[in-house]
């Protein structure tokens, strides 16, 4: 239905007839008549009695008046919401995120983002691996994915951020009998503290140190946990130095020999992108910058 001949139809109600509407409404008075009679096959009913002087509403034009109004007042709803989606004052984004991620960046981009726009709602997926991320963009699931692991699919475009170390963490007195930095054939007698061997943040720390992966004494499934048996001196693991750094207490950070990197990257579906994506990339392109300056 032409909403056009509906505000028209509407317009006629309320100003009493066809002439001042048309004045309302700045057509004239011949187009107007025409519309309401297009409205009029449209809907199979005759709305007006024209019989008469002037038109008064028939039983079906009676009967169509309050849902006249509230197509109107549906569509307007729905025009202003896909107003605030595109200008950001309210939006959603589905995102998924390799779990090695999720400490660091995606709290600082996702606050970054809110400090912008805080009426986007940001749903974190889990996808368990780094083909996880990339499936569940190719299916659309996710709208974008953060990983560290390279992407070679021509189905998805891929966005490289930054580039970062990934330092050995311990306690002090595992340090002590280390070297500054750690060769990484020591590696092999230093007691670890790991996610668990099938944890997607996992995979690149065992693909990076390969034969130098020895002793792991603790094995967990919890992030948070990690960092605290760490402290406590339950071993040695592999954070992220910024991490490392700013988050964990009466530890030691060394860098490795050679030393292990990873880089940060997204990646979305070719095509345009929600503003709350485009908003997401943004963000996170700024913040590449800063991390590189």
């Amino acid at each position: 239905m032409d909403l056009r001949l509906v505000a028209y139809f509407v317009a006629v109600v309320d100003h009493g007839g066809v002439t001042k509407a048309a004045r309302a409404l700045y057509i004239a008075q011949p187009s107007l008549s025409q519309a309401i009679r297009s409205l009029e096959r449209q809907l199979g009913a005759q709305l007006f009695d024209r019989s008469g002087r002037g038109l008064t509403l028939t039983a079906d034009g009676r009967a169509f008046a309050e849902p006249a109004r509230q197509i109107l007042a549906d569509a307007e709803a729905a025009k202003r919401r896909v107003h605030a989606v595109r200008d950001l004052v309210t939006g959603r984004l589905e995102i998924a995120v390799l779990s090695a991620l999720s400490a660091d960046p995606l709290p600082e981009l996702t606050s970054a983002l809110h400090r912008r726009h805080p009426g986007i709602l940001v749903t974190v997926r889990d996808p368990g691996s780094s083909s996880g991320v990339l499936s569940q963009v190719r299916q659309g699931e996710a709208e974008l994915g953060l990983t560290d692991f390279p992407v070679q699919n021509d189905m998805v475009r891929t966005r490289e951020l930054w580039e970062e170390e990934i330092a050995l963490v311990m306690p002090p007195d595992l340090a002590a009998t280390l070297p500054d930095p750690v060769p990484l054939t020591a590696i092999a007698g230093i007691p670890l503290v790991l996610e668990s061997s099938q944890a997607s943040g996992r995979a690149a720390i065992d693909s990076a140190l390969g034969q130098a992966l020895g002793f792991v004494a603790v094995e967990c499934a919890h992030r948070q946990a990690i960092w605290e048996l760490v402290m406590h001196g339950a071993g040695a693991t592999f954070l992220p130095r910024r991490i490392a750094e700013t988050e964990l207490r009466n530890v030691v950070v060394r860098s490795t020999s050679p030393p292990v990197r990873r880089t940060v990257r997204l990646v979305f579906r070719p095509g345009p992108l929600s503003p709350a994506a485009t908003a997401f990339l943004d963000v996170a392109a700024e913040m590449s910058r800063s991390r590189l300056s």
